[in-house]
């Protein structure tokens, strides 16, 4: 007889409104998908735009939460109190699977 084994796995998710640390977190727009601005505000595009003053957080680099400014100036304003990248947004519900072996 063999032996069942019960593998389980969990994905976690992020629902939109989610409380996240007692704050009510947002996503940004499908134009605009990409957060920053310490998640304060969604940007057009995954680059910083560049301004010497700012240093690494506005360098052209990456876009992160981090980053003081948004490539070409096309950013909009968290539609929430904080916000999460619009991508995110398509994950809406938890996955169980259990397998037997």
């Amino acid at each position: 007889m063999r032996d069942k084994v019960l593998h389980t796995t969990v994905v976690l998710i992020l629902l939109s409104g989610m409380l996240l640390d007692g704050v009510k977190t947002a996503f940004c727009t499908r134009s605009h998908p990409y957060v920053y601005h310490e998640r304060s505000h969604c940007c057009k595009f995954p680059r910083e735009n560049f301004a010497t003053a700012d240093g690494a957080a506005c360098d052209n680099g990456p876009i992160s939460w981090s980053s003081s400014c948004c490539e070409d100036h096309q950013y909009v304003g968290c539609p929430g109190v904080t916000c999460d990248d619009y991508l995110a947004k398509g994950i809406q519900a938890a996955v169980v699977c259990n397998e037997r072996r």
